[in-house]
């Protein structure tokens, strides 16, 4: 009989404890006497408590933890397309600066050759002017010589 008394206790806690080795946190361990097993026993229950205190702060730090990296993979993702829309923007930017710069050329070139054309406008001119000074001076000799 008191074999049983001190035996059955030790089996049941036992049998809680292979429970809780195998995972089972929600394993309740119901004994309500006062002496050492009961205290085995409360104690084992503060165990369990804490472990799925733990647990419990784990998982909501877990929890924080996956928002957090959604919220930065979002940012990434926004700032990703942010380098994307600025890169096309410079390549605008710079074909732009391109035409312009071919423009440019475009119109340092067609100046060139205006200032040509009216260099030798002027050379014309000036051969034609020549031309008619000869041509009245021929003019006022022959007509005096008459």
């Amino acid at each position: 009989m008191i074999v049983n008394v001190i035996l059955n206790p030790l089996v049941y806690l036992t049998e809680k404890v292979r429970q809780l080795s195998d995972g089972d946190l929600r394993t309740e361990i119901v004994y309500s006497d006062k002496d050492e097993i009961g205290v085995l026993a409360s104690s084992m229950n503060k165990m369990i408590e804490s472990f799925n205190r733990m647990i419990s702060s784990i998982v909501t730090s877990t929890s924080n933890v996956t928002s957090s990296v959604d919220i930065m993979r979002a940012r990434a993702e926004e700032m990703t397309e942010g380098a994307r829309q600025q890169s096309g923007q410079a390549h605008q930017i710079a074909t732009a600066a391109e035409e312009m710069s071919q423009t440019i050329t475009d119109i340092a070139r067609n100046a060139t050759a205006a200032s040509q054309s009216a260099e030798d406008a002027m050379q014309t001119a000036t051969i034609g002017k020549e031309v008619a000074d000869a041509a009245v001076t021929t003019s006022i000799k022959y007509t005096l010589l008459q």
